[in-house]
């Protein structure tokens, strides 16, 4: 999912790169890095917007780190239309932490402007 979501980003939204946002690759492949409670330090020293692309196994610790840490400015979701991928690309350009709310399991995970 990460480098579809990176094909359409580099494709269509050039400028987002410019303007300075990271995408994570935040699925079960590196789970070693994740769980350490660091992890996030030197990306967030980077000064640039972040931006989690995670799969269905991790979705619930992406949320709970957007939850936690202000430099993360959306989650992509495996579930997620090419609209809802778009408009976590278009808010990361113009400065807008996570809009909607994401179902994730039993549990509705709400993202705060």
């Amino acid at each position: 999912m990460t480098k579809a979501v990176l094909s359409l980003a580099a494709g269509r939204y050039e400028s987002v790169f410019c303007k300075g946002c990271i995408f994570i690759d935040f699925s079960v492949n590196n789970i070693k890095l994740l769980t350490n409670k660091e992890w996030l330090q030197p990306l967030k020293k980077t000064g640039l917007s972040l931006i989690l692309v995670s799969d269905r196994h991790l979705q619930h610790l992406a949320a709970y780190w957007q939850l936690r840490d202000m430099s993360i400015v959306n989650v992509i979701y495996p579930a997620a239309s090419l609209d809802e991928i778009k408009k976590a690309i278009n808010g990361c350009y113009y400065g807008i932490r996570g809009g909607a709310g994401k179902e994730t399991g039993s549990k509705k995970i709400l993202k705060t402007p």
